[in-house]
């Protein structure tokens, strides 16, 4: 168990921009940053990044939190894990307290197929530089293709002996269990190991960690495939790793645009060469799951395949999910019996940078140039090319686009604009209509599902947000409570914000009505009893979620003071900046939440007047008008001090 001065200590030290930075593609913007949200998918950037308050906050879908929070929501860690990667990525020692044996077998539950993949790349690299045989055949290969030193160890390349047991002997003697080595992939159901006599390749995930190894065989044995790839595991999910990743993900945001190859050597070949912003699809088809992990680094795609039959279809079959998640894509044929690999080496970084350039073309011109080249120049087949295009302009989120791709097809296959457009607007119908019946069948289960268990129907929300709610009262009496909670007004008295609200609550501090917002303000209340300070850390890195989702959402705003204001000495006029100004900012929000409650006990009291009256109650009806009149006053001071009127 991680001791909690150690996990405080992490929490101190991530700062949520690089930590967020590592994942997602930020744009400076004020005082923050600002990108396209890593947990739905977005056209506008709504996911915001807040170095000041160290928390990250999503407008549209509404997720938000720390460092420890974003790892654990975009990693799928478990919370000692993120702990465990911040630290390590921070150079954090971690003291943690003695477990007990359920404590650690729970540990091991989360972290084994980890720890074993981490140990299995250690163990391959190992065997590629310390032993004979890894340095004969493994190490020679490598250094026969070009690799250097420092390219092996950045891809954290190895070697399997050709001995099929020897990793799964070594493993099991050092303490991994045999079924973990099965569930890992790293030991066949027979009990031999799966690598053997190859060159190992370790594929990692975003943030580092090895997830799945693919070896290269070395022998000319027919019956051997060239390549054999781990097995999927609860860490390794194919169609949603691309090789290299990792170490292309910095300078993707940077040049702004991914290359994607298809095999390992690629990647390693380009990356030496200075061409750093290319991942592999490791010989498969393009997956959503790959395209979405690119998007969170950059909008422009550059697919780079072999010019033969197989890298031809490989890259039609992935423009269309590329277009779906509204990005760019080029596509680039390799002359000759090119491979990525091979051109790179005979032509240079320079060179191929230069080839990309003046050969990268988008996928209209990319099939007419297919469609010149085949010779088949008939009716048929061109239709049938017309019809695939306009299925793919079809895919294309955004309107203006598509149009121009329409007019581009019409102009590269010298046919009616009129007429493309009109069957694109029937694919598009189509597809609407299908969705549509998707949404309804849909509908209908969840409809059975209901009838069959009633309880699983989702609650209808109620509109907390009426004219009677005091919801906004409430909100903003907390913000001022999270935000500036330990703040002075009063340095000689030594008067915190927090104790200046209390006293001017106290009266109507039990009305809170939402039941969110009174978790928050117990938790102040408390801090306030024990005379301990209450500060924005003490809601946003709570260990109950709701209460960090809650706290974010009231302190977290879209809109910022412009910096440029300040730069050219330009404070607004009417008012401060809020941080300046938080005194003022309580108390009208004390004022707010008091004026809120006095009318509504205006309202109720008017209303027994009227019914009181009509029963011909007169001395309760006198009771209640000195009440009210009593109210009416409080209601007056109230708004002067405002300096609000009120309209009813």
């Amino acid at each position: 168990m991680i001791k909690k001065t150690s996990v405080d200590q992490v929490i101190d030290t991530a700062r949520i921009e690089e930590v967020v930075g590592d994942f997602v593609r930020l744009k400076k913007r004020g005082s923050g940053y600002q990108g396209l949200c890593p947990f739905h998918q977005e056209k506008t950037p709504s996911f915001s990044v807040n170095p000041v308050g160290n928390f990250y906050k999503c407008f549209g879908c509404g997720k938000g939190g720390n460092s420890v929070n974003f790892v654990m929501e975009h990693e799928k860690m478990s919370f000692p894990e993120a702990i465990r990667y911040l630290a390590d990525k921070y150079g954090i020692s971690l003291e943690e307290d003695k477990m007990t044996d359920e404590e650690i077998a729970e540990v091991k539950a989360k972290d084994n197929l980890h720890a074993l993949a981490e140990y299995a790349a250690q163990y391959f690299e190992d065997e590629l530089k310390n032993t004979e045989e890894g340095q004969t055949i493994g190490l020679s290969y490598f250094k026969e293709r070009g690799y250097l030193d420092s390219t092996i160890k950045t891809f954290r390349l190895g070697y399997s002996a050709n001995n099929r047991i020897k990793f799964t002997q070594k493993a099991m003697k050092d303490g991994y269990d045999l079924q973990m080595l099965k569930d890992c992939g790293l030991t066949a159901q027979s009990g031999n190991d799966f690598f053997y006599k190859r060159v190992m390749f370790t594929i990692q995930d975003v943030s580092g960690r090895p997830v799945a190894f693919a070896g290269r065989i070395l022998s000319k044995q027919v019956k051997a495939p060239k390549y054999i790839n781990s097995p999927e595991t609860e860490i390794y999910k194919k169609s949603h790793v691309l090789y290299g990743l990792y170490q292309a993900r910095q300078s993707m945001r940077k040049e702004d645009f991914c290359i994607i190859v298809e095999g390992y050597t690629d990647v390693l070949s380009m990356h030496q060469a200075g061409i750093e912003n290319v991942v592999a699809s490791s010989g498969t088809s393009l997956t959503d799951g790959q395209v979405l992990k690119i998007k969170r680094f950059t909008n422009n795609v550059v697919m780079l395949y072999d010019g033969d039959a197989a890298g031809v279809k490989a890259a039609i079959r992935s423009i269309d999910i590329i277009h779906e998640k509204d990005m760019q894509v080029h596509l680039v044929l390799l002359p000759g019996d090119h491979d990525p690999d091979s051109f790179v080496s005979d032509q240079g970084a320079s060179g191929f940078k230069t080839y990309i350039d003046q050969n990268a073309m988008d996928f209209i011109a990319f099939r007419q140039h297919l469609f010149a080249q085949s010779g088949q120049h008939d009716p048929v087949s061109k239709s049938q090319i017309i019809k695939e295009l306009i299925e793919s302009i079809a895919k294309i989120p955004d309107a203006i686009k598509r149009t121009l791709y329409v007019r581009q097809c019409a102009d590269a296959f010298k046919i009616d604009e009129e007429i493309v457009m009109a069957e694109l607007n029937k694919v598009i119908r189509k597809e609407i209509y299908n969705q549509r019946k998707k949404e309804e069948r849909q509908q209908r289960q969840n409809e059975e599902e209901w009838i069959a268990d009633p309880k699983s129907k989702p609650q209808a929300q109620t509109d907390d947000l009426t004219k009677d709610s005091d919801v906004y009262q409430e909100k903003d009496i907390l913000r001022v409570l999270i935000l500036y909670g330990d703040k002075y007004i009063d340095e000689e008295e030594e008067t915190t914000l927090t104790e200046f609200v209390m006293a001017n609550l106290e009266p109507v501090i039990h009305t809170f009505n939402e039941d969110a917002y009174k978790k928050l303000l117990n938790i102040a209340v408390e801090q306030y009893k024990k005379e301990l300070p209450v500060h924005k850390e003490l809601f946003i890195n709570h260990e109950d979620p709701d209460i960090q989702k809650t706290a974010l959402d009231i302190i977290s705003t879209p809109y910022e003071y412009s910096p440029n204001w300040s730069a050219k000495g330009m404070e607004l006029q009417t008012q401060v900046l809020p941080e300046k100004n938080f005194e003022k900012d309580a108390m009208q929000a004390i004022l707010r939440f008091k004026l809120k409650k006095i009318v509504k006990q205006c309202k109720d009291i008017y209303e027994k007047i009227l019914q009181e009256d009509q029963e011909g109650n007169t001395d309760t009806v006198e009771k209640l008008y000195k009440s009210f009149a009593k109210l009416t006053q409080d209601k007056t001071e109230v708004t002067e001090q405002l300096n609000a009127v009120i309209l009813e």
